[in-house]
């Protein structure tokens, strides 16, 4: 096993325990240029274990091996998340910073923010 895969290992393990993280992040904890941690995420979301999203990585929740209770979340309502996070996004401007807070609602809203040049974007948890 080489270097490369036993970061994209160690990257998986975080993002089980954690459901996302930060390139920044991932470059220093591996002491990596955050080119080479993006090409690792890059292996990895071709692999479908994760998307990439504003700078960080977000696993994919797969039914029988995460949390079937949150998958269920994401579905109930799902029609009014989407609305309503497109129309939160389109209330964030480019060089904005904003604060994510946990649950399907936010993570719809991250998916809407792909065209947005967010200055920072912080949260607590997205799960």
């Amino acid at each position: 096993m080489d270097v490369h895969e036993k970061r994209r290992i160690e990257i998986k393990n975080i993002l089980v325990k954690n459901q996302s993280i930060s390139v920044t992040n991932l470059s220093k904890l591996f002491n990596a240029t955050e080119i080479t941690v993006r090409r690792d995420l890059k292996r990895l979301e071709e692999e479908g274990f994760l998307e990439k999203v504003h700078g960080c990585a977000i696993a994919k929740l797969l039914k029988e091996e995460y949390h079937p209770i949150y998958l269920e979340d994401i579905n109930r309502n799902k029609d009014k998340k989407e609305r309503i996070a497109r129309e939160a996004a389109n209330l964030i401007k480019n060089g904005d910073s904003v604060i994510i807070e946990s649950g399907t609602t936010c993570l719809e809203l991250v998916y809407n923010l792909e065209d947005k040049k967010i200055l920072h974007a912080f949260t607590v948890d997205i799960q």
